[in-house]
């Protein structure tokens, strides 16, 4: 039965999901296209609600200025606003580039990522969790300070 359940929340590998499909596909280019709009040092205005309201930064603050520092190569910079802003344009150019390959190629890596999807799923949760660490331990810090 654990296995069952185990297999049922899967988030790559089931036959509805595909990890090349158009709307991952546009949201890979809109997350480039806005880290490239985005200024490096903000807009000069708090866009995070959950920091406006407890003071406190919430996992994702500081994303889109690390994002928009990456793709201008301010690396350093891009990790002091939020290590995670260093993976989220890695993962996005691999999405962006499959976006211009034939639908017939995608569709055969999307079957090749669900014949074996452990090693997918392995890198999903541990991303996941680390990005949640992340925030509660910056979350802890900012409440001890």
């Amino acid at each position: 039965m654990t296995l069952a359940l185990a297999k049922q929340s899967c988030p790559i590998g089931t036959e509805s999901s595909t990890l090349f499909r158009r709307g991952n596909l546009a949201a890979a280019w809109i997350v480039l296209l806005l880290a490239a709009l985005h200024p490096p040092d903000g807009l000069g205005i708090p866009l995070c609600w959950a920091r406006a309201v407890s003071g406190a930064p919430c996992p994702g603050c500081g994303l889109s200025r690390s994002a928009s520092c990456v793709v201008r190569g301010r690396l350093a910079q891009a990790w002091a606003y939020h290590p995670f802003g260093l993976v989220v344009p890695v993962l996005a150019v691999p999405f962006a580039i499959a976006s211009l390959l034939p639908r017939d190629v995608r569709r055969r890596m999307n079957e090749r990522i669900r014949r074996d999807p452990r090693w997918l799923n392995a890198a999903y949760a541990a991303v996941v969790g680390a990005f949640l660490a992340y925030g509660a331990i910056r979350a802890v810090r900012f409440w001890l300070a």
